[in-house]
Parts: C-alpha cells; sequence; structure tokens
C-alpha cells in the first residue's frame, strides 16, 4: 500500500511540436507505459506564459489575465498570480515544492521586483532569466543568489537543470511529500543542441505529403488573411525548416537524459510519486505555410499542431499502458495535482482534476474545451471532443472570413474551412458556446464545458 501523500514532479518543456515526441522513445516507455497517456491534451492559449500561468493558476486566460508573453511576469504578479497558485496550495499543504528552469515569462521583469525574488510558496528555487534560451551565457536565481553561467560545456542549460533537480532529490528537502516542477527551455529555439548531438538526425526532413498534407498547403484562399496571403515555401525555406526540426531533435535528446535522470534518482520513491511530462504548447513548422518569418511564429494558433500534445503521467493507482481520450487541458492540471496531494486549490479553479479519470473511475467530463488567443489577431473558439474546432477573430481585415471551422473527422488535417458553410443557427449556438466560456469562473466554466 502506498504511503500518502504521494511524491509529484512536473516536466514541461517549452514549444515540443507533437511529431518530436517519437524521437524521444526513452520518455515515453519511463513515463506513459508506466501510467497513461492523455492523447488530447490541450491549451487554452497555445504560448508560453498564458499557458504556464494556467498551469500554476487552474484558470483560463481570461482570468489568469495574462494573454501575451510581453510583460507577462509582471501581469502575473499584478493580478495577484503570485499570492495563490499551485505552489502556495502545495506549500500550505506541508508539501516542499521546488521550481527549477523557466517561470513566468519576463522573470524577474516587473516594478517593485529585485532579481534575487523568490516567489511565494516555493521552498528551493532555481529559475533561469536572461539570455537561457541559447542554452549558454545566462543568469539563474539560485534560492535568492544570482548565478552567471558562461560558454562551457558545463554550463549547457538543459543538463545544469538536470543537475540541480538531482540535487534537490538526494537532499534533505525530498525527504517528505514533494513537488518538484523542472522546465527546460528546450526545444524552443533557436534550440542549440548539446556538442555530442551535433550530427544526430541529419537525414531527417520535416512530415510533409501524404504524411502531413497541411505542410506548404496547396490551397489557403478559405483561410484568414494572415495565412491565406501567404506564398507557398520554396526549397530554402524548406531547407530552414528541416535544419530547424533536426536541431530541436537533437536538443529533445537532453531532455530525455533529464528524464532518464529524474526517473533513475527517485528509485523506490517512484511507487509513490505521480510523474507528469507535457510542453506547455504545440508548434507548427509550415503547416498551412506557416512557419519562418510568417505571422504568429510556430505557435498561438487554433491549429492543432498549436493547441495539442501529449500528456504522460504514471503514478500510484494508474495501470500502465492506460489511454485517456477525454479533453484535458492545461486548466485540470492544478486540480489534478492538488486532488492528489490532498489539498485544496486557493481559489476557485476553471479545470477538474482527471485523476478518477487516470485511476480508472468513470466521471462525468467535459465535451469541449475553450482556445483563444490575446494580443494581435485575437481569436476565441472551442475545440469538441473528436469532431471540431471552432473560432472567430476580435477584429476583421477587409473582405476577410470572420473565423475557422474544421470537423476533424473526416478533415483532420484542417484543410477545408467550414465557416461559411454553418447554418445561421449552428452558428449562432457556437457562438453562445464561447460566449458562455468567456465569461466563465470556477463551477460555471464547468457548466460551459459540458454545454
Amino acid at each position: 500500500m502506498a504511503q500518502t501523500p504521494p511524491n509529484i514532479v512536473m516536466m514541461i518543456i517549452d514549444d515540443a511540436d507533437r511529431k518530436m515526441f517519437d524521437y524521444v522513445p526513452g520518455i515515453k516507455s519511463a513515463i506513459a507505459d508506466q501510467g497513461a497517456t492523455v492523447s488530447t491534451y490541450l491549451f487554452n492559449q497555445p504560448l508560453c506564459a498564458p499557458s504556464r500561468a494556467s498551469v500554476l493558476r487552474g484558470q483560463y486566460e481570461h482570468n489568469t489575465g495574462v494573454n501575451v508573453n510581453e510583460d507577462a511576469f509582471a501581469t502575473f504578479v499584478a493580478r495577484g498570480g503570485e499570492d495563490s497558485n499551485l505552489a502556495t496550495w502545495l506549500h500550505a499543504g506541508g508539501y516542499t515544492t521546488a521550481l527549477i528552469g523557466k517561470y513566468i515569462n519576463g522573470y524577474p521583469d516587473a516594478p517593485g521586483v529585485p532579481q534575487t525574488h523568490v516567489p511565494p510558496g516555493w521552498d528551493y528555487w532555481f529559475g533561469l532569466f536572461g539570455d537561457a534560451y541559447k542554452s549558454y551565457n545566462y543568469h539563474a536565481n539560485d534560492n535568492g543568489t544570482i548565478v552567471t553561467y558562461g560558454r562551457n560545456r558545463e554550463d549547457y542549460a538543459t543538463d545544469v537543470l538536470t543537475g540541480k533537480a538531482l540535487d534537490f532529490l538526494a537532499s534533505d528537502q525530498a525527504a517528505g511529500p514533494f513537488f518538484l516542477m523542472l522546465t527546460p527551455m528546450l526545444p524552443h529555439g533557436p534550440a542549440i543542441p548539446a556538442p555530442e548531438y551535433d550530427e544526430e538526425f541529419t537525414g531527417i526532413t520535416y512530415p510533409r505529403g501524404a504524411a502531413n498534407p497541411a505542410f506548404n498547403e496547396a490551397d489557403v484562399s478559405d483561410k484568414p488573411l494572415y495565412v491565406s496571403q501567404l506564398n507557398r515555401f520554396g526549397a530554402p525555406r524548406m531547407s530552414l525548416i528541416d535544419e530547424s526540426y533536426r536541431k530541436k531533435l537533437r536538443c529533445m535528446q537532453s531532455v530525455q537524459e533529464m528524464v532518464d535522470a529524474v526517473v533513475l534518482a527517485l528509485g523506490s520513491r517512484l511507487e509513490n510519486t505521480y510523474v507528469i511530462f507535457t510542453s506547455d504548447n504545440g508548434f507548427h513548422m509550415g503547416e498551412h505555410r506557416l512557419g519562418y518569418g510568417t505571422f504568429p511564429g510556430g505557435k498561438n494558433t487554433m491549429y492543432e499542431e498549436d493547441i495539442s500534445v501529449p500528456l504522460w503521467i504514471r503514478g500510484p493507482g494508474i495501470t500502465p499502458g492506460t489511454t485517456l481520450n477525454q479533453l484535458i487541458g492545461n486548466v485540470d492540471l492544478a486540480p489534478t495535482i492538488c486532488e492528489a496531494a490532498g489539498v485544496t486549490p486557493g481559489i476557485p479553479v476553471d479545470g477538474r482534476s482527471f485523476l478518477p479519470l487516470a485511476h480508472g473511475t468513470s466521471v462525468p467530463w467535459r465535451t469541449s474545451y475553450l482556445i483563444s488567443r490575446g494580443g494581435n489577431r485575437a481569436f476565441a473558439g472551442i475545440r469538441s471532443q473528436d469532431s471540431y474546432v471552432f473560432a472567430e477573430f476580435a477584429e476583421l481585415r477587409k473582405d476577410e472570413v470572420p473565423g475557422e471551422y474544421y470537423n476533424l473527422v473526416p478533415d483532420p488535417h484542417q484543410l477545408n474551412n467550414g465557416y461559411t458553410k454553418l447554418s445561421k443557427t449552428n452558428l449562432a449556438k457556437l457562438r453562445n458556446r464561447v460566449k458562455a466560456y468567456q465569461r466563465c469562473a470556477g463551477s460555471t466554466c464547468r457548466v460551459a464545458d459540458s454545454s
């Protein structure tokens, strides 16, 4: 019989395309094969800072207030995000909490916040800042002390984070129930791999053709202007995409080493530890002609490549090889972790715990999930259970289609925008569902989920 409460380790990587997961079989064997795969894990807003705020607060972005990356940390602080979140709830519930890696974009730059700032609720803190995306020549706040890393091999950021995680797991702080949030910046661009992987995957190209018909899509005339005005890629652009993909795959090998090391360090504690692995958002690399030099970069669209990646979880009571086909989203992580820990969230959360589902218990569940984007070309819509995705833009350009609608059963690659074919009745129903989501908070979000 497992002791209670359990330990919890959550690893969130940065900008992972679903396709990359095939190249890290060690992560799948260490976590998914020993537990459950969430086949459709969704992001309310597929962008770094909004997603991370939703993970920490269990809220959609309209309730966290973080809907762009710019000044995200300052917004999170100003909106009270640091005062009540997953870390403070678990800390108050008797857990030792540790964050190692990336926090909220913009950290620690906020009015009145020093570089030595350790957010409330965290007992062990190693927060990256500076130019850490480049894996070298960056800074970190090491439990209130600023340290600088250079360009030597031992300064490679992901390996440094792995070492810090192992130090924490070997310390007295990890003797009782602990929550470790480990967040490397890979494979986010510029995606600089460790030197030993520089020559790996040289023959790999980004999936295209029959394997990925959305790549360099032939006809985008039915899509919004930011897509329909794009030219098809030529050979130089496709070569850049292929090389970027190879670099990201090389970076993922260091992530796999990190996972292997953490799982090995947990040892016998694995029997009483939930281990979660996923990304902060998905990523497109040429689907629908969106890629290098296009808006909105590699993420933050309503397309499947951006809004969904797998989530893997193992732990007490989860049968190895389980697959969860329900719509589970990033607002669900905080309530799930709280239920596992026996802790009550300190705010009304918009998500719900999927722990019963992981344990094989049937519980009422949502039929849709809110998707959105703030800032430039803001949109709001819903992704339904296995059938459709719908969104409308807040501001329209002249002669632009107002939104997008895809039936994912016959059109999983979202090639045919059916928005203009929606009946007035169906369009009104969809709009009302989206409006209910946009007004929701706490329990009313769960009503909107199932309407």
